[in-house]
């Protein structure tokens, strides 16, 4: 992932995960199980669920989850900030 250059030669990078309750809440809703969630989405049942054990996100998945369902990217997904110091 390319990172941000900071001030004094730090960087920064995102990383995006799944909002974990809005996901299980969307797939009680829709009456689905994981391998059905996962084949909406377009990725295998071990890409959904190690999504759902907090694991970072293409793009496709969060493609996929957001046309799939049609719901908006803030709705199920989240950012993270990565800070990375350089070497000295």
């Amino acid at each position: 992932m390319q990172g941000i250059e900071l001030h004094g030669g730090d960087s920064v990078s995102y990383a995006v995960k799944v909002k974990r309750e809005q996901m299980s809440e969307l797939r009680r809703l829709t009456r689905k199980n994981e391998t059905e969630m996962a084949k909406t989405i377009g990725v295998s049942r071990g890409t959904y669920r190690r999504a759902m054990e907090g694991e970072n996100v293409s793009a496709a998945f969060i493609a996929g989850a957001s046309l799939g369902f049609r719901v908006p990217f803030d709705s199920l997904f989240y950012t993270v900030e990565m800070k990375t110091k350089q070497a000295a």
